[in-house]
C-alpha cells in the first residue's frame, strides 16, 4: 500500500492501454523477445503485427538500422505479403515466422543463413498441417 493509500497494483494500471489493430482480427498467438523490447502479434487472417523497438530489423524492415522510439501501435509486417503465417516466434533481437507453406522467414540478429532481400531461410522448408 502507498502512503496516499493507493495499492501497488493499481499504479500500473495507467501504463496499460488497448492495443487497436489497422485490421480487427483475433489473436491467436504473441511472442515476444525475452529481451522484452519487442512482440509479434498473430492473427487468425495469417497476417503478423509487429510491437515495440526494433534494433537490428526485428520488424521486418531491414532498411532501418537505428534506434527508434518505441512503437505505440502494432505495425503490420508487409515485408512477406501474400504469404499465410502460421507460427511466430521471438528471440533477443530475431523475429521468425512460419507460412502454411512450411516456409521459414527471419528477420533481426539471426537472418546470417536467410535471403537478404526477403528474410526466407534457405536451407528448409517445414510440412506443416493443422
Amino acid at each position: 500500500m502507498k502512503p496516499n493509500g493507493q495499492s501497488t497494483m493499481n499504479c500500473y494500471r495507467s501504463l496499460w492501454s488497448e492495443l487497436s489493430l489497422p485490421n480487427p482480427c483475433k489473436i491467436i498467438k504473441v511472442a515476444a523477445g525475452h529481451d522484452g523490447l519487442h512482440c509479434v502479434l498473430l492473427c487468425d487472417t495469417g497476417s503478423a503485427y509487429f510491437l515495440g523497438v526494433s534494433r537490428r530489423g526485428e520488424d521486418c524492415d531491414n532498411g532501418r538500422y537505428r534506434k527508434q522510439p518505441r512503437v505505440l501501435k502494432p505495425k503490420r509486417i508487409t515485408k512477406i505479403d501474400g504469404q499465410f503465417i502460421v507460427d511466430v516466434a521471438c528471440n533477443n533481437g530475431t523475429t521468425a515466422l512460419v507460412t502454411k507453406d512450411g516456409l521459414l522467414y527471419m528477420f533481426g540478429k539471426d537472418d546470417t543463413y536467410c535471403d537478404i532481400h526477403t528474410g526466407k531461410y534457405l536451407y528448409l522448408q517445414f510440412e506443416y498441417t493443422y
